[in-house]
């Protein structure tokens, strides 16, 4: 809040300036008569002062001072207001600035953002040709505490036939970041809290194998900082320990990772699929720079279908899983397990409300459309049921007792270009959450 607080002060500070600079000195011409004028003939100003005051009433003469001491900060806001709007409009401001960032052809436009993870914001995004996916996109956006994310992206360049590359560069910084502790048996009660900040750059390609069919690689650089949350309870990065694979690191982890991922996808319409296979398998490495305390391998799996019943009604279910294993005797930072709870995953619970090693979640959502606007924007409506578990390597974690489950419903706006603002109401044995997603 103390960013927000500062810029406002900021602000207002602007707008006072702005008002005692063009604010004109206005006499009132009923009281014209009562404002004393000096003359040659008073050289003392005490004394053509209490002249003055014996040529009027006293009462109002003071009345008046007090008016103007009261109302002056005012008309001082009121005319700085008044003049900035003036020249905004004359110079069209405005509209100088929309025609800058947005464009008829849809080449350039500038749309709010909003998610749990990043908070509220904006994205500009640049398109050269309607006719291919290639754009370049910078983001921003902020939330309380001095939460903030950057984000700079240029994805799906063609550089050769059937291959595109991409580059990304983000830096963000998560003040009040949450951690249960390891495995199912955690409670809402462990839930402690740390600050996390990281800068990252990726490098990648693309490879079309086949209309439905595309191979990825990519190679990132990952710098983490982890403090003390300002928070509390909050994780003692220095003495916490083994449990959360940090100690004795309080400090910065640099991480450097390779992945390769392949996508097998049917879906037609990816803003409002209504058949279609969605399968996704990835693996990646993942190795400390400058160290060999952490490192470890990762894969990840995702299987799901599409099935439209009638009337552009569609029945979804997925299934996924995330493995991960140290390398060698190092161990896995506790901030990169795998997780369950969030929009994305389990909702019904706090984001991260579950980490392990491995986890097994899946979905199923039935969707039904409220409002089609010729089949180019929309209003749908939606039911969901979620479940997942995180497990270690012990062979007994992977049995069903402790599943956890979250329902709720979602209200979905999409158009042509993608989903355009989504809600979604989740519920669980540890309360309800809202998830308001927008713009990403």
């Amino acid at each position: 809040m103390k960013p927000l607080l500062r810029s406002v002060s900021i602000g207002l500070a602007v707008i006072l300036l702005a008002g005692l600079a063009l604010c004109p000195a206005q006499v009132r011409a009923e009281d014209a008569d009562t404002i004393y004028q000096p003359s040659m003939t008073h050289a003392d100003s005490v004394k053509a002062w209490q002249e003055a005051v014996e040529n009027d009433n006293a009462l109002d003469v003071t009345g008046d001072v007090i008016g103007e001491v009261v109302f002056f900060p005012l008309r001082v806001v009121f005319t700085g207001v008044r003049e900035g709007a003036r020249i905004v409009s004359e110079e069209q401001l405005i509209a100088k600035v929309d025609d800058l960032l947005s464009s008829d052809d849809g080449t350039r436009r500038v749309v709010p953002i909003a998610s749990p993870t990043t908070g509220l914001g904006a994205k500009f995004k640049y398109k050269p040709d309607p006719t291919i996916k290639a754009n370049i996109a910078l983001l921003g956006a902020w939330w309380t505490y001095g939460r903030q994310t950057y984000r700079l992206h240029a994805e799906k360049w063609p550089l050769l036939p059937n291959v595109t590359g991409h580059l990304a560069g983000e830096y963000h910084l998560y003040p009040d970041e949450r951690y249960y502790g390891i495995g199912m048996a955690s409670k809402k009660s462990d839930e402690v809290f740390y600050r996390h900040e990281a800068t990252f750059a990726e490098l990648g390609l693309g490879f079309n194998l086949h209309r439905w069919l595309e191979l990825t690689a990519h190679g990132d650089y990952r710098a983490n900082n982890l403090y003390n949350s300002v928070l509390k309870p909050t994780v003692d990065v220095d003495t916490y320990g083994s449990v959360q694979n940090l100690s004795p690191y309080s400090g910065r982890i640099d991480l450097v990772s390779t992945e390769l991922a392949l996508e097998f996808n049917t879906s037609i319409n990816p803003a409002r699929p209504m058949n279609g296979f969605v399968t996704k398998v990835s693996g990646g490495y993942h190795n400390q720079v400058g160290d060999d305390v952490f490192g470890y391998w990762d894969s990840r799996v995702l299987i799901g279908k599409y099935f439209h019943i009638m009337y552009e009604r569609v029945l979804y279910f997925d299934i996924a899983g995330q493995f991960t294993e140290p390398l060698n005797d190092r161990v896995i930072p506790f901030f990169e397990l795998p997780e369950l709870g969030g929009r994305e995953t389990l909702r019904g619970f706090k984001r991260g409300r579950y980490s392990g090693e491995h986890t097994v979640q899946g979905t199923v959502e039935y969707r039904l459309p409220i409002r089609d606007i010729w089949s180019a924007s929309g209003f749908d409506f939606a039911f969901f049921a979620d479940w997942g578990k995180v497990v270690q390597d012990d062979v007994s974690d992977w049995d069903m007792d402790s599943m956890q489950i979250g329902y709720g419903f979602s209200l979905q706006t999409w158009t042509l270009a993608g989903a355009a603002a989504r809600l979604d109401v989740g519920f669980s044995r540890e309360g309800t959450r809202l998830y308001f997603t927008m713009g990403l």
